[in-house]
């Protein structure tokens, strides 16, 4: 099975398979093989490859950890669980953009939250301004789900 992930990173970040293999020191077959037939690294290499790229590991190679590495990795990003996004304080949303480094990505119904507050608008073109991808994607406001949860919310379309 071909690794897709690691071929966008590379293509993304404007690398070359021969690149990565002189960074990580392997030869340039070894890194076709593990684009074209997923073939995965020793442990090593994989570290070296995710540095090299900026990204964890387990995103590139999301099979090779183990399952207790798995579970570790996994309650280690978890920072807090809250069961509605407007239980979310404000602060929190404030932190999450500010330290975005290449994106921001929302998908909402309607991100009325969003969309009521001027900082968070200033926040966003202020990251947009320093090279971060902003991608806002809100709901078609014809749509039944749409309508339902703004009628859940209390808020209705102008």
């Amino acid at each position: 099975m071909r690794n897709e992930r690691l071929r966008a990173l590379l293509l993304e970040r404007g690398q070359t398979p021969d690149q990565l293999a002189e960074a990580v020191y392997v030869d340039a077959k070894t890194v076709e093989r593990w684009i074209t037939r997923g073939r995965v690294p020793y442990r090593k290499h994989r570290f070296d490859v995710a540095t090299f790229l900026g990204v964890d590991e387990a995103y590139t190679w999301p099979y090779a950890l183990g399952r207790d590495e798995v579970a570790a990795v996994s309650r280690s990003e978890v920072v807090a669980v809250r069961p509605h996004r407007w239980a979310v304080p404000r602060d929190t949303w404030g932190l999450f953009f500010v330290k975005a480094e290449r994106e921001i990505g929302a998908l909402v119904y309607s991100g009325m939250f969003m969309a009521e507050d001027i900082g968070v608008h200033r926040l966003f073109a202020e990251q947009a301004r320093a090279g971060v991808r902003v991608r806002l994607l809100l709901g078609d406001p014809d749509s039944p789900n749409v309508a339902e949860r703004g009628a859940a919310e209390g808020s209705t379309r102008p």
